[in-house]
């Protein structure tokens, strides 16, 4: 009877440890992915700027 339980410890350890690992890594995908958006959304929005201030385009404003 020992061993099953001691089996089942580590078990039920082992199950908590990679639910909580699964949840991190989403979490962290998530954050990297909000990351990179908004990188890229800062570096279009420089982009526009740069071709603003050198009179490339008609498109910017006044």
């Amino acid at each position: 009877m020992q061993p099953i339980v001691t089996n089942m410890a580590a078990l039920a350890v082992a199950t908590l440890y990679y639910l909580w690992r699964a949840h991190h890594q989403s979490r962290q995908r998530r954050e990297r992915t909000l990351r990179e958006r908004v990188a890229y959304m800062l570096w279009i929005m420089a982009d526009q700027i740069r071709s603003c201030d050198s009179g490339l385009t008609n498109s910017c404003r006044s």
